[in-house]
């Protein structure tokens, strides 16, 4: 900072105090801009007040404005709720640009398909975290998603009454999980109780459509089969990982969403 004294302007000394005061010429000083305070905010599910219950059902447009420059929302965390919560067009674009959305994986397709998220689907902003409860583990989504690093994505299949899982390996597909497949993961701990980040990519279904539940059977002799919403299956066609092994479906066991079930007569 190059500091002169003014011109033409003598120094004053304060009989009181005898301090002397200098008139300086700050002609063209640049005065840094304070970075603005940037924010996580996690919407909760519900709230009560006294003995009422409020229950979190829409996402406003202006939910995440603020009238002070130097606070910036850059990440809005959504619970985990059965449904998806209606969000109003803008909501997510608090500051005019796209930020950074988690929400749950059951619901990770739902929010990404949404046209008011559009934006944020686009920009690989829309993700979802789950701790894997094994080192193998099974997952399907209505949307592309990013393979999270330090996970490997497997096909599974029947050879000769045994299963057998193989490496996806085709073109970009050791990148991408596509839509409606059922896949076998594993990740590189031993043991379960990672977290790992599950990122939407529009290379997939675009925004406005609605989830599929089918299974698209992209990869080739693969004989797991995905489930996209929670569902009931009867017991002696399919099994389920659990422990790092499949198990026999128990008699209408109900499989969560964004799992994946092994079709034993599946070829």
């Amino acid at each position: 900072m190059d500091m002169q004294p003014a011109e033409g302007e003598a120094p004053t000394t304060d009989p009181t105090t005898g301090i002397t005061t200098i008139p300086v010429d700050i002609t063209g000083v640049e005065v840094p801009q304070t970075a603005p305070q940037e924010i996580v905010i996690e919407v909760a599910a519900s709230t009560q007040v006294g003995n009422n219950v409020f229950v979190v059902r829409e996402i406003k447009a202006d939910a995440f404005k603020t009238n002070d420059e130097n606070v910036k929302v850059t990440k809005v965390i959504l619970p985990d709720t059965e449904a998806p919560l209606t969000v109003e067009a803008g909501a997510m674009k608090p500051n005019g640009a796209p930020i950074d959305v988690q929400t749950p994986l059951a619901l990770l397709d739902d929010y990404a398909l949404m046209n008011t998220m559009k934006e944020n689907y686009e920009a690989n902003k829309v993700t979802a975290k789950a701790t894997a409860p094994d080192r193998f583990f099974t997952f399907s989504s209505g949307v592309d998603v990013l393979v999270p690093e330090g996970v490997t994505v497997y096909r599974a299949f029947n050879e000769n009454g045994n299963i057998r899982i193989l490496p996806i390996e085709e073109a970009n597909q050791s990148k991408i999980i596509k839509a409606n497949n059922g896949v076998l993961l594993s990740c590189n701990e031993m043991k379960g109780g990672k977290a790992y980040e599950f990122v939407a990519n529009p290379s997939g279904p675009k925004s406005g459509t609605k989830p599929a539940t089918t299974d698209a059977k992209s990869y080739e002799g693969n004989s797991m089969v995905p489930v996209i919403e929670a569902k009931n299956y009867a017991t002696g066609q399919y099994l389920i990982m659990k422990g790092n092994q499949f198990h026999t479906i128990s008699a209408n066991g109900k499989v969560p969403a964004c799992k994946a079930v092994f079709d034993i007569n599946k070829q």
